[in-house]
């Protein structure tokens, strides 16, 4: 029931119960009248509570994130009106999937996680994030997935994740030193998406 609804709801109810207690209160004193009507207090208390409960409930969904957000994590920057999400989120995914022996599931997400910082370092330009060594858990994340997935299954099918996380990484690799920062976490994870994937071709 939406909230306009139940607006309306509560106004008749509360229309009908007051109006006789009204046309009675014009001629007896409110004393009188609650002692006529000792339901009045209750249901005057009801009615509160269920306005008291609507403006909260809609308080709540006025903090709720916009839709489809919540599959994107909070929302960091827009740059050029291009969003930047938290690769953390993304990260956070892939490490709980990784926990329960799910590896492909979780490289993906770490591809989607290097895709951020992706989006960082080479389209925000390391504005509002730089390379560092707090990356160092979401690349190894990644390599560390993907060599587990292939350990079950040497033909588990990872190329399209391969390539794409090969070829942000090869771009965060010329940020960074471009910028005159380390790359090396970047350099490595590079290598180790080599080493277990030497049929895909980057």
């Amino acid at each position: 029931m939406s909230g306009r609804w139940v607006l309306k709801v509560l106004a008749v109810v509360l229309g009908s119960v007051l109006l006789p207690v009204a046309t009675n209160a014009a001629s007896n004193q409110l004393p009188q009248v609650i002692k006529d009507n000792p339901w009045l207090p209750w249901v005057i208390t009801f009615v509160l509570a269920g306005l008291w409960m609507l403006v909260n409930a809609r308080k709540a969904r006025q903090r709720e994130p916009v839709a489809g957000s919540q599959s994107h994590g909070p929302l960091a920057f827009t740059v050029g009106g291009i969003p930047l999400y938290s690769p953390e989120t993304p990260a956070q995914d892939a490490a709980r999937a990784y926990s329960n022996g799910r590896f492909h599931e979780a490289f993906r997400s770490y591809v989607k996680a290097v895709d951020r910082l992706h989006d960082f370092y080479a389209i925000d330009e390391m504005r509002n994030r730089q390379p560092s060594l707090k990356d160092a858990w979401i690349v190894g994340g990644l390599t560390d997935s993907l060599g587990a997935a292939r350990a079950i299954d040497p033909r588990a099918d990872v190329r399209d994740g391969v390539v794409e996380a090969s070829a942000r990484l090869w771009d965060i690799v010329g940020a960074a030193e471009r910028a005159g920062v380390s790359a090396n976490i970047y350099r490595q994870g590079l290598a180790d998406l080599q080493k277990y994937a030497p049929d895909v071709v980057t």
